[in-house]
């Protein structure tokens, strides 16, 4: 499943594109995107969300990590075209393209974040 980055001709795999073989995200790198090991994550992941995490081991937190991605990227490969809706995360857009000179038609993913609420007027 191909995902053109920033430079045109360049594609991936989506889930290189998105989070790199098994969360090394060093495939990013070459759109300019900041580099991050599953163990990083996970340690971001504790520090930011202690109450939720609370004493639950850094090997089981990152086995969750990559049962949620697992389950995402599921929901994706099953969707020929149309949107895959994450709440609280975003939406994953599948379209079928046809890339000029070719012939067959190949899987893209687009991924658009949620949008943080805007704050009302006046606060």
């Amino acid at each position: 499943m191909p995902c053109v980055g920033p430079e045109k001709n360049k594609s991936v795999p989506f889930w290189d594109f998105l989070f790199g073989p098994l969360f090394d995200l060093s495939a990013l790198n070459h759109f300019g995107a900041h580099e991050m090991k599953m163990n990083e994550f996970v340690q971001q992941l504790r520090t930011e969300n202690e109450k939720l995490i609370g004493n639950m081991p850094e090997k089981r937190t990152a086995r969750l990590v990559r049962a949620i991605v697992s389950q995402i990227g599921a929901q994706i490969d099953q969707t020929d075209e149309g949107v895959v809706q994450i709440p609280g995360l975003g939406r994953f857009i599948v379209k079928q393209v046809t890339p000029a000179g070719k012939t067959a038609a190949e899987k893209r993913v687009l991924f658009r974040r949620l949008q943080p609420a805007k704050a009302p007027a006046g606060e």
